[in-house]
Parts: structure tokens; C-alpha cells; sequence
């Protein structure tokens, strides 16, 4: 689909730039810039299916901005121009025949010629508009690669009418999809796991959740990531749930790699831990059902998630003070539908490409994209940006680190 993509564009800006001046090296840019993207999206399909290295990360970027972005837009608006120019076209005629019967019944002649600067006017306009996706695309990819080694710390204060006493100001890092991998690699790996351990003002916090995607895609990742989590430093636990691109090569493998390095992974599981004297629970949801076949790939839906946390509900402690991580963000209602305080989530990354912080893909696609939701029951939820990147290139939704201060507050 990309490639025919390709192809209807380079169709198109190729007829506005024949009769431009210097048509022959405009035409020849436009055929390199074409070629370019075809060759580095082959290149990538190739590198999954035989496991080889793809194209370099700024390369994969521009490919990934222009055919998932820009060129989809481009040939959006060049299908409404083309509506708008036939139906104008058929108006024109209509025009022109009565016109004609209006000059047939009065004797006169049609004037001859026409409008000699109506075609080159809106060819001068439409080689010029065949310049500027290609130029979007170059420019969004430099603004995406500055972008990869970058993020913010949000803070937000989390009131939780049922928060015991003992644990009023309990702090938690909030990490999500790092997508360790093509976009998110070396020191900015160092520099997510430096952030989480002096998030609380220079000093580690009380818990680290991670909500899922640890890595984008290969297994070839986990040591890096796992490194990065190492990192980490909490003073009761790191905590981690799976997210679906940790999966991609298998959920058993995936699982089997991050257990055997000595993560806290919970698998529809809880973890308890004592906090000034009063016991938490911390509860991590699977990426698909309880029962998984291995091998085979999952999505998620409120279903999925219901079943899994029925499941993970038979582990719950009534004496302690629970916390759901998830990856998924439709699980701060099943969070809520249960009674639990607190649940956190990713896997939107604030609907990463959004008009403002509230208009856009996030609010279209998930009930909850980004940031604190006050819920039913007295609850809350929260969902991050995350702090990595599958996807080069981010707009009104920045990568984050999230501190998280819990309050109690009255019901």
C-alpha cells in the first residue's frame, strides 16, 4: 500500500513539473526523493523477515513520517482537489453550453480562444505544492530526531479519598513505553533510568511502576533494556507489566527473558510490600487472556481485560492498600469497577500526534490518552505519554517521565 502510494504521488508531482523552469532537474529530484523511499521501505521490510539489520535510524524516520504521515495527508488533499476540479470541471461545461445555445439563438458567434493564463496559473500552483510534502517530511524528521533524546517530568498530585493515613504523600514513578530499540538506545537509556532514580526531588521514589512496552520489537533488546530498569532505583520496588510490542516475538520468550533477569514482571500477579508500616499491593495485568497459546499474538479489548482481572482479583489482600498497573488504558474502568484506588496505564503516548493536547488521535481512539482521571467509586487513574518513542516524531504529546504524590482526600 505504501509503495503504491509512492507511485500515485511521484505520478502526480511529476505532470506539475514538467513545464516548470529547470523541469528536468525538478522532475529528477522529485523521481530521487521517490526512489529513496521506496528502496529504504524495501530495505526494512527485507531486514524483519530475514533478521537483518534496516536502514539507519534517520532513515527509517523519514521513511516512517513520510508514508505514514505526510504522504497519507497529501494524497488525502489531492483526492478532494481532484473531487473539487471534476465537479468544477463539469460546472464549466454546463456553463459553456448554454453559453452556446444562448449565442445560437441570437445569431453570434463564439468568441475565439480562451483564458491563456487560467493553465499555467494553476500549474505554477501545483508544482509548487508538489515541493512542500517533501520538504514537510525532511523538516518533521530533523524536529523527530531532536525529539528522540528528549523528555519531560510531569508531576501530578493524586487525590484518593481512601488512601490510608500512614501512606499520605506516598510517591511513585510512573514509567512507560520506552520502546528500547531503533529510536530509544543508548544514553538516552541512561539518562530515563538517572531521571526515575532521583525523581522525588533528587531521592529515589517510594515505588516504580513500569506500564508496559519495555521494548519496540526484537528480543535482541531486552539486554539493554533490562540494563536501563536495573538502573532504577525505588526504595520499596520496581514493578513491570508486559505491553504489546514486548511481544512481537513471542509473549513465552519475552516473559522467559525479563523473569530470568530478575524483574519484578507481574503476570496477573500481585506483589505486597510494607510501607511505613502499612501494606500495598501491587497488581500487573498480562497483555491478552489469562490462557495464552504460545506463539500465537494477542489484542486487547474490555473483554480481555475483565477476564484478566478477575483473575488477578483472587490474589487481592483486603488488608492492603492496592495499585493496578496495566497497559492498556481502558483499564482505569475495570480499575474502577473493582474498587481499586489507583490504576495506571501507557500505551496511548498522549495520541502522539494531536492538534492541541485534547483534540486528536488520543481522544478519538481511547477513553483515556493521557494524564490524571478522576473515576467512579472515588477513584483515579493515570495515563502516560510514555518516555520512548516506536514512532519518530511526536506533536502536542511529549515524552515523559511521570511523578506521581498520593493524598488522601475527603470522599
Amino acid at each position: 500500500m505504501f509503495l503504491v502510494g509512492d507511485v500515485v504521488w511521484l505520478w502526480w508531482a511529476d505532470r506539475r513539473l514538467r513545464r516548470v523552469p529547470r523541469a528536468g532537474m525538478w522532475r529528477a529530484l522529485s523521481a530521487g526523493f521517490g526512489l529513496f523511499m521506496f528502496v529504504t521501505v524495501v530495505w526494512w521490510l527485507a531486514a524483519r523477515l530475514r533478521g537483518l539489520a534496516g536502514p539507519p535510524a534517520a532513515l527509517a524516520a523519514l521513511a516512517m513520517i513520510w508514508h505514514l504521515v505526510i504522504l497519507p495527508v497529501a494524497l488525502g488533499l489531492l483526492a478532494v482537489w481532484g473531487s473539487g476540479w471534476i465537479v468544477g470541471q463539469i460546472l464549466r461545461w454546463l456553463a459553456s453550453l448554454g453559453r452556446r445555445w444562448e449565442r445560437s439563438a441570437e445569431g453570434a458567434e463564439a468568441p475565439a480562444g480562451g483564458d491563456p493564463g487560467g493553465l499555467s496559473r494553476r500549474q505554477f500552483i501545483g508544482a509548487s505544492v508538489a515541493a512542500i510534502p517533501p520538504l514537510m517530511a525532511v523538516g518533521s524528521t530533523g524536529a523527530g530526531m531532536y525529539q528522540l533524546s528528549t523528555f519531560r517530568v510531569r508531576r501530578l498530585v493524586v487525590p484518593v479519598p481512601s488512601l490510608p493515613a500512614e501512606l499520605d504523600g506516598l510517591t511513585i514513578a510512573h514509567v512507560s513505553d520506552t520502546h528500547v530499540g531503533r529510536f530509544t538506545n543508548g544514553r538516552v537509556l541512561e539518562k530515563i533510568a538517572q531521571a526515575t532514580s532521583t525523581l522525588n526531588d533528587g531521592q529515589p521514589c517510594d515505588l516504580v511502576a513500569f506500564t508496559g512496552d519495555l521494548i519496540d520489537y526484537t528480543l535482541e533488546d531486552i539486554p539493554a533494556a533490562v540494563d536501563m530498569v536495573r538502573q532504577m532505583r525505588s526504595r520499596y520496588g520496581v514493578f513491570l507489566v508486559e505491553g504489546n510490542h514486548d511481544l512481537f516475538d513471542g509473549w513465552e520468550r519475552f516473559d522467559d527473558a525479563v523473569l530470568s533477569a530478575g524483574l519484578d514482571l507481574l503476570l496477573n500477579q500481585a506483589r505486597t510490600v510494607t510501607i511505613r508500616g502499612k501494606k500495598v499491593q501491587i497488581m500487573g495485568l498480562v497483555w491478552g487472556p489469562p490462557q495464552r497459546v504460545p506463539g500465537r499474538r494477542y489484542w486487547v479489548d474490555d473483554r480481555v481485560i475483565g477476564e484478566s482481572l478477575a483473575q488477578t482479583l483472587t490474589q487481592r489482600d483486603p488488608e492492603a492498600f492496592p495499585i493496578l498497573l496495566a497497559h492498556y488504558p481502558h483499564a482505569l474502568d475495570h480499575g474502577a469497577q473493582a474498587g481499586i484506588p489507583l490504576t495506571l496505564a501507557g500505551h496511548s503516548h498522549g495520541g502522539q500526534l494531536m492538534l492541541t493536547p485534547n483534540v486528536g488521535p488520543g481522544p478519538l481512539m481511547y477513553r483515556y490518552w493521557s494524564g490524571l482521571y478522576r473515576l467512579p467509586n472515588g477513584c483515579a487513574g493515570v495515563v502516560s505519554n510514555g518516555v520512548g518513542n516506536w514512532f519518530p516524531l511526536r506533536i502536542n504529546a511529549p515524552a515523559e517521565l511521570i511523578h506521581l504524590t498520593l493524598t488522601a482526600a475527603p470522599s
